[in-house]
């Protein structure tokens, strides 16, 4: 007979050790972390500025590139070493249509929508098909997250950071991960939007919810402790 595991239960010290460590150990300018960042601003005011998409359209491809760089995307055999920063066009003007605005700093409530996810689902479809080459789940929601902060990126530290808490399922991408990770968000919202109001009050952009939990698995799952970087800045 199977025994059912104990369901945990987060606590506000955990999820700021975490978090805020995760936010503050960011905060040097220089810092691999603050590419996620800059990248997030970035599209962000391109979003803003449709006429300017069109000539802006290689700079974006930078940031872009190199913020995936920063998240180990071009090392090892990923074809993306390959290629040309440029490599990143099609996939940048699928993005920025318009049928996907509402994807963009999409919060965990309008995520739930039945509508939301099968858009959702479609954009990551038409993703994959924009570059020449077979995309892994790492690769298509760290360009999610670095640009429309509308799934966290689903990379090794991640999932499994996911797997501690009993969050399932995580091994991949689809639908019932996402309202599983939308439902774990729910039940801890109130904690969430504490941490996320001390956020607002040191950052120059407010961050989406899906960058929140980003931040709280990936920390559980790299068993990385910035414990000492959140004490400093409280």
């Amino acid at each position: 007979m199977k025994t059912r595991r104990k369901r945990k239960i987060l606590k506000e010290d955990d999820l700021k050790k975490h978090v805020l460590g995760f936010y503050n150990a960011g905060r040097e300018p220089a810092h691999r972390f603050k590419s996620w960042e800059n990248c997030f601003i970035y599209f962000h005011w391109l979003k803003a500025h449709p006429n300017s998409i069109a000539r802006n359209i290689d700079l974006a491809c930078l940031h872009l590139g190199f913020y995936l760089a920063s998240w180990g995307m071009y090392r090892g055999k990923s074809f993306l070493l390959k290629k040309s920063f440029q490599v990143h066009r099609k996939c940048i003007k699928e993005l920025m249509k318009r049928k996907y605005s509402i994807l963009w700093n999409s919060d965990v409530s309008s995520l739930s929508n039945p509508k939301s996810v099968k858009l959702l689902l479609t954009l990551i479809t038409r993703l994959r098909k924009t570059y020449d080459h077979k995309m892994t789940d790492t690769l298509v929601t760290k360009i999610l997250l670095g640009t429309m902060g509308c799934v966290p990126a689903y990379d090794r530290y991640f999932t499994e950071g996911c797997k501690q808490w009993n969050v399932k399922p995580i091994s991949n991408f689809n639908e019932q991960s996402l309202l599983s990770l939308i439902r774990f968000y729910q039940t801890n919202c109130k904690m969430f939007s504490q941490i996320n109001k001390q956020i607002d009050r040191r950052s120059i952009i407010p961050y989406p919810s899906m960058k929140l939990l980003d931040m709280f698995f990936w920390s559980v799952g790299s068993n990385r402790n910035y414990q000492k970087l959140e004490n400093a800045a409280a």
